[in-house]
């Protein structure tokens, strides 16, 4: 997608690229709207189950399982399962199974987040525009580079975290982004007033891909 010509903040306020990239995923929401209503139109079978509806709870089996012959088997599971546990200890019960995974689970996305990935992706080009004063066409390239950079070293870490162990790649990745977080910060201690870009200017966005590059080695992919 086009980036604006003017980088100041009226010229992207004015500028109908930005709009475009949030209006997209409004396919995709349609396009589940219309499958839950018109497609696949149940609920979980669990949720039949609690409320007493079998018979709903096994024609859901049978959307979810096409190709068993008979979900007696699945639904007899369920229905053990259910009874083996009283409302007020099913919570309890899956928490104390799970309590380990349940806490990795969570605060694994947490810590993804708040390296502020985010911010750099999709502030990438206000952020090397420095306040619309630096040349548009150098913020296209500079901003390309960054989503490049994202995408190349998630593939990379898809095929080497079984063979590295995905918590040795977890600890340095963590580790290389703190560090090129912080030369980031050194860079931008000294920023230029001009169009071209300066050392500071330099250290500051090959820190910035570092940190995409650990990033996408270590939390990008999902784990």
């Amino acid at each position: 997608m086009r980036l604006p010509e003017d980088l100041t903040v009226e010229g992207v306020r004015d500028s109908l690229a930005w709009r475009l990239g949030y209006a997209g995923p409004c396919v995709f929401s349609l396009l589940q709207v219309f499958l839950l209503l018109f497609v696949y139109r149940y609920e979980s079978p669990l949720f039949y189950i609690l409320n007493d509806d079998t018979e709903t709870a096994r024609r859901a089996l049978e959307k979810i399982y096409p190709d068993e012959e008979d979900v007696t088997q699945v639904l007899d599971e369920v229905l053990g399962n259910q009874k083996s546990m009283s409302g007020e200890s099913i919570i309890g019960s899956l928490y104390d199974t799970y309590k380990r995974a349940f806490w990795i689970g969570l605060l694994i996305p947490a810590i993804q987040q708040l390296t502020g990935i985010n911010a750099l992706m999709f502030y990438a080009p206000v952020i090397f525009s420095a306040g619309g004063k630096r040349d548009a066409g150098l913020v296209r390239v500079l901003t390309l580079i960054t989503m490049i950079d994202n995408f190349v070293f998630t593939l990379v870490s898809a095929f080497i975290s079984d063979k590295l162990g995905r918590k040795k790649l977890f600890i340095y990745g963590s580790l290389g982004c703190g560090i090129s977080l912080l030369m980031a910060a050194v860079g931008a201690s000294n920023p230029s007033t001009g169009k071209e870009m300066q050392t500071f200017d330099w250290i500051f966005a090959i820190s910035l891909y570092v940190f995409v590059a650990f990033f996408g080695l270590s939390h990008g992919p999902a784990w």
